[in-house]
């Protein structure tokens, strides 16, 4: 299992959603969290966003990779990524979703 390493914004649950289906992190709470995930990012992010998020969360792609596939530089799919975090960050922390967040990790 990857190492949940982003308290803010728990998109890393993307990577876990067969495990979180069917498996040991089943759990009612992580498979809602992921449910809310998905329509956060179909309902709020931008196509560009969507596409680099699932790409580099769903995907595992590599930001070079993404680059590469969409001929833009690194630091744009970087940028795009961060923007698109703090969207969900936005919406997570008016739901009943905020205690997977952290609002002392104030650097995304």
């Amino acid at each position: 299992m990857r190492e949940y390493t982003n308290k803010r914004v728990p998109i890393e649950f993307l990577h876990l959603e067969q495990s979180v289906k069917i498996g040991e992190y089943a759990s009612t709470s992580n498979k809602q969290v992921i449910k809310f995930l998905h329509e956060i990012i179909n309902d709020d992010l931008t196509k560009t966003q969507k596409q680099y998020i699932i790409m580099y969360y769903m995907n595992n792609m590599k930001i070079h990779e993404i680059a590469q596939k969409f001929g833009v530089n690194k630091s744009t799919v970087s940028r795009t990524i961060k923007r698109a975090k703090n969207r969900i960050y936005e919406r997570l922390k008016y739901t009943n979703f905020r205690s997977f967040i952290d609002d002392e990790d104030a650097d995304l």
